[in-house]
């Protein structure tokens, strides 16, 4: 069982990553920080707005199985 959760949280960050990296760039670091990009550049559209929330459901899926994964090794 620990195994497969080990598997599934390698798969996981993978895709993370993935879709962390297809993206697009943003204004920089600062605008990062203050959160004035989006305002600035108006709302995101199709592609942006799918990766983002697939990078928000991966996310809550990797806290969840390295939750599940540290319950179960100890």
């Amino acid at each position: 069982m620990l195994v497969v959760l080990m598997v599934l949280l390698v798969l996981v960050a993978g895709a993370i990553m993935l879709a962390i990296l297809l993206q697009t760039g943003s204004a920089g670091l600062g605008a990062a920080i203050t959160g004035t990009s989006q305002q600035m550049y108006g709302k995101k559209k199709g592609t942006d707005e799918i990766l983002e929330r697939v990078t928000m459901v991966l996310g809550a899926l990797l806290i969840i199985l390295t939750l599940l994964a540290s319950r179960i090794w100890h």
